[in-house]
């Protein structure tokens, strides 16, 4: 009932942040800009699903961060119940990876869709080892046909599994698709969603890190000093390993650590600088494997920048390096060399003609020099604007994008 003088007060709008695979972070209130999503007058909630996502425990990082707008669900049935209570006309769904296609995901969607709602899938980005050529998705139709018809000659199968999901994106439509560069598109499952306009080509979290900090003016002391980074991977006990059932590729420890600071002590005496570690957000070094150097959280864009060279192996952040046109060491390792994957995954780079690979298991002083990497415009541009995205909204956070975008739509329900 309405009284005299008082207005009906309008449901505050809402965005739910839904990760499928992960827990929510420290470090994932910038990437998803949390701070952002309130500035632009939304409510946000996060739900964590990753115990529904796997059948097998999957332990919490340490640095999970515990707000109380984070909320872990344990079966499907308490993730409907929300839905169902929800005020679909203020509320918007952001899926996180947008690209998963499993009965959770899949679930999800359709209930969302069922109860009226509106979702947008917000795509991971990809490594170059595992991306697809560099090419333009944006193709035409004709071309889309006959990829997929390519596709169902080279496997049967296919044609049962495209038929699924053309399918589930016609019942259960999304309202966006969120791509990190344009590298992005070969994410999608429906081929035929790229020549539509609810693709939206953002930058990549790298471009968005780097916008924040130039915001920031982020500072360290170390900036002062001359240095080299090393990005690090973690990779003797990286949480996602756990999670798709592989072993680590480091076989011996001792070895790789022996290795990498050989090839540190190098770095030091031949470029006069000190080498520093970026720990990878998920690292639980017990102690410091680097021979005592500096190892710094949550601050490897910060130290990419200033730095005077890079040292990685296949990392997310190499097109970020390349943006800020460092010079580089593209390393591998016994153990590295030994992981058929791995390997292939870092030679990648040298197959196609990006980086050459130091393998600093045989390297010596005399010929680190050789191997060092410098940014060629004529080889790196097409990868940084294909991986990187545009750069005419560069001074835009993809949030304030995708929130502007979010507010368009609510204003027409």
């Amino acid at each position: 009932m309405l009284y005299k003088g008082i207005k009906m007060q309008v449901a505050s709008r809402k965005i739910i942040l839904i990760l499928f695979h992960k827990y929510f972070e420290n470090k994932d209130i910038d990437m998803f800009d949390v701070v952002e999503m309130r500035n632009q007058g939304f409510v946000v909630e996060v739900w964590v699903l990753v115990k529904l996502s796997y059948n097998y425990n999957i332990r919490k990082p340490f640095n999970c961060y515990e707000g109380n707008y984070v909320t872990e669900f344990k079966t499907f049935g308490q993730v409907e119940e929300r839905i169902s209570n929800m005020d679909m006309k203020a509320a918007f769904f952001i899926l996180y990876p947008g690209e998963a296609d499993d009965k959770i995901s899949n679930s999800i969607r359709k209930s969302i869709v069922i109860h009226r709602g509106k979702y947008a899938n917000y795509h991971y980005p990809l490594l170059l080892s595992v991306a697809s050529d560099l090419k333009k998705n944006n193709e035409n139709i004709f071309d889309v046909v006959k990829e997929y018809i390519f596709s169902w000659r080279k496997d049967k199968y296919n044609l049962y599994r495209d038929i699924k999901i053309f399918i589930n994106t016609f019942l259960y439509p999304s309202t966006f698709e969120f791509f990190q560069g344009e590298v992005g598109y070969s994410r999608l499952k429906n081929k035929f969603l790229r020549l539509s306009k609810k693709c939206i080509l953002l930058h990549s979290i790298d471009m968005d890190i780097y916008i924040r900090n130039q915001k920031r003016n982020t500072k360290n002391d170390l900036l002062k000093r001359r240095y080299a980074v090393f990005i690090d991977q973690y990779l003797e006990g990286h949480s996602d390993f756990k999670k798709e059932g592989i072993k680590s590729p480091i076989l011996k420890k001792e070895r790789y650590y022996r290795e990498l600071n050989v090839f540190f002590n190098m770095i030091e005496k031949k470029y006069a600088c000190e080498v520093v570690i970026a720990l990878h957000p998920k690292a639980e070094y017990e102690d410091n494997p680097f021979q005592g150097r500096k190892m710094l959280f949550n601050q490897t864009h910060a130290l990419i920048e200033k730095a005077i060279l890079c040292i990685l192996h296949d990392s997310t952040c190499y097109p970020f390096v390349l943006f800020l046109k460092k010079p580089y060491f593209l390393i591998t390792t016994t153990d590295l060399k030994q992981d058929r994957l791995m390997d292939k995954c870092i030679m990648e780079y040298e197959k196609r003609g990006f980086s050459r690979v130091c393998d600093i298991s045989l390297i010596d002083e005399e010929r680190i020099k050789d191997y060092i990497n410098e940014y060629n415009s004529n080889i790196h541009d097409l990868y940084v604007n294909y991986f990187m995205g545009p750069q005419n909204n560069s001074r835009l956070l993809n949030m304030s994008v995708i929130c502007q975008l979010i507010k368009k739509k609510m204003e027409k329900w």
